[in-house]
């Protein structure tokens, strides 16, 4: 990217400060259902209409542009995932890694194995889920983080799945491509607290059977609003979304902001423009 003007600059930090506002606005609401252990469907829903304007819509690049430069988004490092799809498909796969159902966060795969014998012990490919990395806004929306039957999805499929069809701001039926695949996700796949534990229901009608009619199961949650749940995860972990926070706060709001901030985070009012790190915001190691 060439370096901006100083007039160029001074014209996009006009033009983008009351999306600012929205963004100082909307991140402590996006950061209160990331904290819970256990958010609603609705809530996490919700979340999809900031989502997409602040990812796919480009508010954040907008933002970052004349104040902090490129995006840079947290994300997890799927790269031994995709290796062991290219040796074994998935039949089903979710990056997950988001806080659901009492605080469980996991990364979910499955393969469909048919043994040539009872006596045949299958062999896996390993598959790494503990992994980050630091990706650029194009990057961050393009990472394939759902699996159907070896059919990939994308973060910016899943965002506006749910915010256009999934009755994020919109409703609708699932149309061709990709969105088919995750009404097939929704309906072959849910999580479920059972007996004290988290219990994986995949393919209730059978494996051969896909299924994008809707199944309202009023305790579980579905992959496709986890994963929307795990995007907006990876956006205000982000140093980067802090950074950025921070310099619109000191802009918009100078001095009173950082005040304001301090307080909400429990911390008493010192002169200083550092950010502490937000509430809920402690690395989550994923299991499988």
């Amino acid at each position: 990217m060439a370096p901006l003007s100083k007039e160029k600059r001074l014209e996009l930090l006009e033009a983008t400060r009351q999306a600012g506002a929205a963004f100082l606005e909307d991140l402590p609401y996006v950061w209160d259902i990331v904290a819970k252990t256990d958010p609603t469907r609705a809530e996490v829903r919700r979340l999809s209409a900031v989502l997409r304007r602040l990812l796919v819509e480009r508010d954040i690049a907008n933002l970052a542009v004349p104040r902090l430069g490129k995006v840079l988004l947290r994300a997890p490092d799927l790269s031994s995932a995709y290796r062991a799809e290219r040796k074994m498909p998935f039949l089903f796969f979710a990056s997950g890694r988001a806080k659901i159902l009492g605080g469980w966060a996991a990364t979910v795969w499955a393969w469909d194995i048919q043994p040539k014998n009872p006596f045949e012990v299958a062999v896996f490919p390993p598959v790494q889920a503990d992994k980050f990395m630091e990706t650029r806004l194009d990057t961050f929306l393009t990472q394939k983080v759902l699996c159907y039957r070896g059919a990939w999805v994308s973060r910016s499929d899943v965002i506006k799945y749910v915010a256009n069809v999934g009755s994020g701001v919109h409703s609708g039926l699932p149309k061709e491509g990709v969105e088919r695949i995750l009404a097939h996700i929704r309906g072959a796949v849910s999580y479920s607290v059972r007996n004290g534990g988290v219990h994986l229901d995949l393919f209730p009608k059978g494996v051969d059977m896909d299924d994008e009619s809707f199944r309202h199961v009023p305790d579980a949650f579905d992959p496709v609003l986890a994963e929307l749940l795990a995007a907006a995860t990876c956006l205000v972990e982000s140093p980067f979304v802090t950074k950025l926070e921070q310099v619109l706060g000191t802009e918009l709001e100078g001095s009173a902001w950082v005040k304001r901030v301090q307080v909400a985070a429990g911390l008493s009012c010192r002169a200083t423009a550092k950010l502490p790190r937000r509430r809920g915001s402690s690395r989550r190691t994923p299991g499988a």
